[in-house]
């Protein structure tokens, strides 16, 4: 038997071995990490104003000891948002050894629907249902009416039955941010009111920019402080 055949086989024998080792190397240290090292030791909720962390914790289903690295965080944030209608979005990140951190984003109330039964819900600007059955009317937010939101979930963003007409109150609400009110008996009668002192006649969403054209116009040639009532429904005439 040739040298140089001895010293191949000898080279084939290291790197089976070496092989061999690494295998069983990562393969306790992927054990360690996924039992004994970077289990949950602490659990940080920030940006929660509205409710007992303990209580966001309990909805991720995370526990002191759970695995950093086998907890499901895009279900537990899910969960978490689900519970919650007062959070727009949650983000869970890992801070090794052994923390997470939740990070919430709350979702702002913005309009105020009347109710058939003269209640109130309150939403956020993306729809987002924060609070029903609500009796009284707090201040310092836009008021609507002839949204029907009888069959909308708490925490939930419209997503049928009125979901056209919210659609349509927030294309106004973008030209103007100072609405105050806003009125929908129907899809063809369409009022609102700004900064409580100018009325708008708007009529059906048909002719939506040319219309919107013309009220700025007027507010514009009249300055910010004008009161009165601006007929839109028929920007033609």
């Amino acid at each position: 038997m040739s040298k140089t055949y001895k010293t191949k086989v000898h080279l084939r024998k290291y790197t089976l071995y070496g092989i061999f080792a690494f295998v069983v190397i990562t393969t306790i240290i992927t054990s360690l990490c996924l039992t004994v090292l970077f289990n949950i030791k602490e659990i940080e909720v920030v940006g929660n104003n509205y409710y007992d962390d303990k209580l966001v914790i309990a909805a991720g289903n995370f526990r002191m000891g759970d695995n950093l690295f086998t907890s499901n965080i895009a279900e537990s944030q899910e969960d978490i948002k689900d519970t919650f209608p007062y959070f727009k979005d949650v983000k869970i990140t890992r801070k090794l050894p052994n923390k997470l951190i939740i990070n919430i984003e709350e979702a702002k109330i913005t309009f105020v629907a009347k109710e058939l039964n003269d209640k109130y819900t309150f939403l956020s600007k993306e729809g987002r249902i924060m609070k029903q059955n609500v009796p009284y009317l707090p201040s310092g937010f836009i008021v609507t009416y002839g949204l029907d939101l009888e069959n909308s979930k708490l925490g939930e963003n419209i997503s049928s039955g009125d979901k056209l007409r919210f659609d349509l109150i927030s294309r106004i609400y973008e030209y103007y941010p100072m609405l105050t009110e806003i009125v929908i008996s129907s899809i063809t009668n369409i009022k609102f009111t700004v900064n409580d002192k100018l009325k708008i006649k708007f009529g059906d969403e048909s002719n939506f920019d040319q219309k919107i054209q013309m009220i700025n116009a007027v507010i514009n040639s009249n300055g910010p402080n004008i009161e009165g009532i601006i007929d839109a429904s028929n920007p033609k005439e």
